[in-house]
């Protein structure tokens, strides 16, 4: 099991707990790097008995995620070898927040344009 560090990602998404089995609940949120010209996104989850160390964590928080990198090899039904990746958070820190930017309505005020121009187009 390796361990990592996401510093200063955003977070733009944070599921509702979603109980997968009698024994395993998880929060999954997705998270993008804030620096950088080819910005990473990340689904990273807190399972379990970390559950309680996202419950104050919002859309829109810049935080530092330590996590471990967990992975599994299994065979599927066509006999395929599968490697099952999961990133599982065990500390997260909130260092800011950035509101994620509003829609646009789309609306566009012409109401002073002329358009009696007699345009080829």
């Amino acid at each position: 099991m390796a361990s990592i560090q996401l510093k200063d990602v955003q977070v733009v998404h944070k599921s509702s707990v979603q109980q997968v089995s009698d024994k395993f609940s998880k929060v999954e949120l997705l998270v993008t790097e804030t620096e950088g010209d080819y910005r990473q996104s990340y689904k990273v989850q807190a399972a379990n008995k970390n559950l309680d160390k996202v419950a104050n964590i919002n859309v829109g928080d810049v935080v530092t995620i330590d996590a471990n990198l967990n992975g599994k090899l299994f065979t599927n039904k066509q006999g395929e070898k599968v490697v099952y990746n999961s990133i599982d958070i065990w500390k997260i820190q909130v260092s800011g927040n950035i509101q994620p930017p509003q829609p646009k309505s789309g609306k566009v005020d012409l109401s002073g344009h002329n358009f009696d121009d007699d345009a080829p187009f």
